[in-house]
């Protein structure tokens, strides 16, 4: 048994315990993906992390087994499919491209390989703006997260101003509407607020760029106009939320979700980078705001999946129990508010307990809570990053006192 060497408290012990039980199922259900998101690729990011945590080098060597396979799957990928977003963050070179450059800071990479990434990858922005996608995991923030973990005051500074020039030009022309959205309604007018597909989204990788004084003719303005579009947002009437998660045809009353992918607390993030780059103190102070009125949801009042009997919930980091958990943690970090750290520690919690499933065909204990044709809940096994059991374990050794990695970058979490 790997000695991940964390404190003897009951709960971290049991984290230990889980966390080798995701180990253990994950390796015998891989992802057929090579993707990031919930494919081969997200499971490498897992892997490093692992090592991260127990500097065990059988985890370093199953990395180096979980790239060969990713690179190997995307090629037979590339041949075979003929998927738009095979460029793209999520699902394709990259998602993987990032991946590479994650486990290039621990164990070196063949430097041709990460120039051959690099190459594509700058010859595909312009397929973004054809489509008209600044999406995080289909568009080209996504391009946007893999420049800034290749080199951003290096070479690859080039690429993040193809990035920026392009989220200048979509601008201009659309206003940031929301793309990933508005293909399941064509006729209307849709903004999202959120980190995956909105605006939340784009503050946040701007404010990364702010930081670093990277393109600030550019940056700065454009960092100043998502700050002041979600900002007139803000709707004190919506109750258990200060913004809605998605605006259609002008409609701001909807609900806002407790989640990574959309809704408060991932305006809260978005505010908190910003702040780090501006340094105004009505930024941090909304994201207070923000955060202290999502830590009154409960289980009950969130919008966490969970069956009929509420026996089972969807731990997932996107939209799930463990997600939430990690993102009041990254809250309590960049604000030093006890109040968020509790919060983080009651989800982790639920993860725990009622994010757990007992039967024997789980990953480590947990299941995926998703959507069938018909519109139904089916509870299934997954592997993978973004809804599945790597995920959950990543939030889970980010709950543990010793353990300080930035592997949210691609979810711009990374705000401590």
């Amino acid at each position: 048994m790997h000695n991940f060497q964390i404190s003897e408290s009951p709960t971290q012990k049991t984290i230990e315990g889980i966390l080798l039980d995701i180990e253990r199922d994950v390796s015998k259900n891989l992802p057929e993906s090579p993707g990031l998101l919930n494919g081969t690729s997200g499971v490498l990011l897992l892997y490093i992390n692992l090592y991260h945590l127990s500097k065990n080098h059988s985890f370093l060597e199953k990395s180096l087994d979980m790239m060969e396979l990713s690179v190997d799957k995307l090629n037979t990928f590339i041949k075979k499919s003929s998927d738009p977003y095979i460029d793209s963050l999520g699902h394709g070179i990259t998602g993987i491209g990032w991946i590479l450059e994650k486990l290039n800071k621990i164990e070196p990479v063949d430097t041709c390989l990460l120039n051959d990434f690099e190459e594509v990858i700058h010859n595909t922005v312009k397929n973004d703006k054809l489509r008209g996608s600044y999406d995080l995991f289909y568009g080209v923030l996504g391009k946007g997260v893999y420049f800034l973990e290749r080199d951003p005051d290096g070479a690859s500074e080039q690429g993040l101003k193809q990035v920026v020039d392009t989220l200048w030009y979509m601008y201009e022309k659309h206003g940031w509407q929301d793309k990933f959205n508005k293909k399941d309604c064509p006729s209307d007018t849709v903004y999202n607020l959120g980190l995956a597909h909105g605006i939340a989204g784009i503050t946040s990788f701007l404010s990364k760029l702010s930081v670093r004084n990277i393109y600030s003719d550019r940056v700065d303005p454009l960092l100043q106009h998502s700050l002041d579009w979600l900002l007139r947002y803000r709707n004190d009437q919506l109750g258990i939320c200060r913004y809605p998660s998605v605006i259609v045809n002008g409609d701001i009353s909807s609900y806002g979700d407790l989640s990574w992918c959309y809704g408060d607390l991932g305006v809260a993030i978005a505010y908190l980078q910003a702040y780090k780059a501006t340094h105004q103190e009505v930024l941090k102070e909304e994201a207070i705001k923000i955060a202290s009125l999502a830590s009154k949801r409960m289980l009950e009042q969130s919008t966490v999946r969970m069956t009929d009997d509420s026996r089972l919930i969807d731990p997932c980091f996107c939209h799930g129990s463990a997600g939430i958990a990690h993102l009041f943690k990254r809250i309590a970090q960049a604000t030093h508010y006890h109040e968020f750290e509790r919060c983080s520690h009651y989800w982790i919690e639920q993860t725990l307990t009622v994010g757990r499933s007992y039967s024997d065909d789980t990953i480590g204990g947990f299941l995926e809570a998703d959507t069938d044709d018909s519109k139904k809940t089916v509870w299934k096994k997954n592997s993978g990053l973004l809804t599945g059991a790597s995920g959950v374990a990543l939030c889970l050794m980010s709950s543990l006192p010793n353990f300080n990695s930035n592997w949210d970058s691609l979810f711009f979490t990374d705000i401590n």
